[in-house]
């Protein structure tokens, strides 16, 4: 029974999508995210890390008395002590990327070079 070509195509658009999914979830500093609830304020105070970066909150106010917060994601300075989890969690999110990238280019490559079947090579 032969496979459409379509599915071959059609596993390679879903592994593209997971690994880009699973590179920005990685590289992004929105991984968790923990928020004041204690505060009485209508607009709580949240700050966000990641794997490998932090949320860096930086505030700033001129003459005018107006405050303005400029949010980014920045490393984790060498104050911070990394557990062996945290140390895992980076060892494997360097692992599924070389591996995603290596299975990606292996479908890729399978997807759109198939050869024909039909032919026996002795």
């Amino acid at each position: 029974m032969k496979k459409p070509q379509f599915i071959f195509i059609l596993a390679a658009v879903f592994g593209t999508a997971a690994f880009i999914l699973a590179l920005v979830g990685d590289m992004r500093c929105h991984f968790i995210k923990f928020t004041d609830t204690a505060s009485a304020t209508s607009d709580p105070i949240s700050i966000e890390f990641g794997i490998w970066y932090q949320e860096s909150i930086a505030y700033s106010s001129s003459a005018s008395e107006k405050i303005a917060v400029t949010k980014s994601c920045k490393s984790y300075s060498d104050s911070i002590t990394i557990d062996g989890n945290w140390k895992a969690a980076r060892a494997f999110s360097i692992l599924s990327f070389f591996f995603g990238s290596t299975v990606l280019i292996i479908n890729l490559v399978a997807c759109c070079a198939r050869p024909n079947k039909s032919k026996v090579i002795v």
